[in-house]
C-alpha cells in the first residue's frame, strides 16, 4: 500500500492460513476475495483496499460501459459514471485468476490506449490491443482508473 505521503507500509493480512490450494481473485468492485487452502481456518475472506471507501455502495461511480464482445485493433466508445472532479488515467484489462490455486499464469494486466470523446465528460474513446499476443481470447475485467489511482467497477468482456 502506498500512502498518501509516499511512503509504503503494511495493511493487516489475511486472518486465515490460505496454503496450497488457496486462491485470490479480483472482483469486479475491486477487493480482493481469499478463500481456499489446505490450512484454513476460515472459508473465506474479502479485503478492501482503504481507497476503495469501504467496498459497496461508491457513489457517483459507475463500471464502464462498453460492448461485451470486443474485436481486437478497433476502437469503442465507453460510457461510464465517476465522481465529480475525478479524472481517468489508465483504461485496463484484467485477466480473471484461477479460482482452485494460489499461482496462476494465466493472469494479465493491459493498460490500453485511450482519449477523450467529443461527447463529453461521461464518455471515452479505447482501443483494444493488437491482438491475442497482448490478450488472449476469453473473458476480462474492463477498469477505468483514476488519477488518484482509484478503479471503476468492473465491467466483464470478451474477445472471441
Amino acid at each position: 500500500e502506498l500512502f498518501a505521503n509516499g511512503v509504503w507500509g503494511s495493511l493487516s493480512s489475511d486472518p486465515s492460513r490460505r496454503g496450497y490450494h488457496g486462491t485470490a481473485l479480483l472482483l469486479v468492485d475491486g477487493s480482493v476475495y481469499s478463500g481456499g487452502g489446505t490450512f484454513r481456518d476460515w472459508d473465506h475472506t474479502r479485503f478492501i483496499l482503504p481507497y476503495l471507501q469501504c467496498g459497496l455502495p461508491r457513489p457517483g461511480w459507475s463500471a464502464p460501459s462498453v460492448p461485451t464482445l470486443l474485436m481486437y485493433d478497433t476502437w469503442y466508445t465507453a460510457g461510464f459514471s465517476l465522481p465529480a472532479g475525478a479524472a481517468i488515467s489508465k483504461v485496463v484489462l484484467m485477466r480473471p485468476g484461477s479460482v482452485t490455486h494460489h499461482w496462476d499464469a494465466n493472469q494479465r494486466y493491459e493498460q490500453l490506449e485511450f482519449e477523450p470523446s467529443e461527447d463529453g465528460n461521461d464518455t471515452i474513446l479505447l482501443k483494444t490491443p493488437l491482438n491475442e499476443d497482448k490478450a488472449p481470447p476469453g473473458y476480462w475485467m474492463l477498469f477505468l482508473v483514476t488519477a488518484a489511482g482509484t478503479p471503476s467497477f468492473a465491467q466483464w468482456v470478451q474477445f472471441p
